[in-house]
């Protein structure tokens, strides 16, 4: 008989609708800057090619660049909280299993199993740790799952035991 191989690190809960915005909010922050510079450089160009001379109004392209940039993420986050009521499994009970080939993501009847190899990039945030599979993906493990200091310190060992350094950030 062949002896099923135990886990490392064992840990999960319910996921907040909170901790999925925390999360988006992770993700769009490097994204937010290239919107404002596009939505600027669109403003000027649309300002230099009606004719007019750069002057004190040429700034209020920028403020409204700005104000739009505000509404564009708060658009996004918007769309991600849709998401993330629409999603079934969002609600649900998710285990977590560290493994030495990989990971597993349980809940319910359903199990998702990804090797280490399969990992992107693992970031460590002040409540939360992201663990990315696509560049759009991420498994978001909020720290609530784990039981107690010591649980999160063998996570993190397990992870850099298995994850490239050059994809570990904070941890």
């Amino acid at each position: 008989m062949i002896e099923e191989e135990k886990p490392q690190v064992t840990f999960g809960g319910v996921l907040s609708d909170e901790h999925f915005l925390r999360y988006a909010k992770y993700h769009y922050r490097n994204k937010m800057p290239f919107i404002f510079l596009a939505i600027v450089l669109l403003y000027v160009a649309l300002y230099l090619f009606s004719g007019d001379e750069i002057n004190a109004w040429f700034m209020i392209p920028i403020f409204f660049s700005f104000l739009l940039t505000l509404f564009v993420r708060k658009v996004i986050l918007k769309r991600v909280l849709k998401e993330f009521k629409k999603e079934p499994h969002y609600s649900k009970h998710l285990t977590y299993h560290l493994m030495p080939d990989g990971i597993t993501a349980s809940y319910g009847r359903s199990t998702t199993y990804y090797e280490w190899t399969d990992i992107r990039k693992v970031y460590e945030k002040k409540e939360l740790f992201l663990i990315y599979v696509t560049s759009y993906k991420a498994m978001v493990i909020p720290r609530e799952y784990f039981h107690n200091d010591e649980d999160i310190a063998l996570f993190k060992e397990t992870v850099r035991n298995y994850i490239p350094q050059a994809d570990l950030k904070n941890i």
